[in-house]
């Protein structure tokens, strides 16, 4: 089943914890919610889009940690960039915390895809980013980068995320199997 809001919360703020302990939970439980199809760009997105402008989330950690789970593969990348998108809105903060770094890792995640800011929010949302910051220079790169057609990219991880829903159903099978064993013999 789907993630939770909460659970979701949680997943966030640990992938900024300040114990890499912690932050290894949240990158190992956000990767197996995105390979069994329990977490997706939207929901994930609209969690990061509520922490982001609050000013109390350390960026640089959610680039690490969203930075680790895009490299597992594909179907990950595609996940964390949608959802990175999604979480720029509204009007940038001076409170960012280390924004530069997580908006370097996205323009990481759309140079490696070659693809573009999809949003219309993210591109207003990147626009107001002024100056000569190494974020308004980051801002402004990904701003000229060409939107290329949406199925590219699916087609992209879609086998990623077929393999992926097989083992999990397979996983799901041996589990069930074990379970009716461990019954029938009590």
């Amino acid at each position: 089943s789907p993630l939770k809001p909460m659970a979701l919360l949680l997943v966030a703020l640990g992938l900024a914890a300040r114990e890499p302990v912690e932050q290894d939970v949240a990158v190992k439980v956000l990767t197996a919610a995105i390979e069994d199809g329990r977490v997706d760009d939207v929901k994930l997105g609209d969690i990061l889009g509520q922490l982001l402008p609050t000013g109390l989330i350390y960026l640089a950690r959610w680039a690490k940690t969203l930075g680790r789970v895009a490299r597992t593969s594909p179907l990950h990348a595609f996940v964390i960039r949608l959802a990175l998108e999604r979480s720029f809105r509204g009007t940038p903060s001076e409170q960012y915390r280390s924004f530069h770094a997580l908006l370097d890792m996205y323009k990481e995640l759309v140079f490696d895809a070659r693809d573009g800011v999809r949003s219309e929010s993210a591109r207003r949302f990147l626009r107001q980013i002024k100056g000569t910051s190494n974020a308004a220079t980051t801002a402004k790169l990904l701003l000229d980068c060409k939107v290329r057609d949406l199925d590219d990219s699916v087609a992209r991880i879609m086998p990623a995320v077929v393999q992926s829903r097989v083992e999990r159903a397979e996983r799901w099978t041996r589990w069930k199997r074990f379970v009716s064993l461990q019954l029938s013999s009590d």
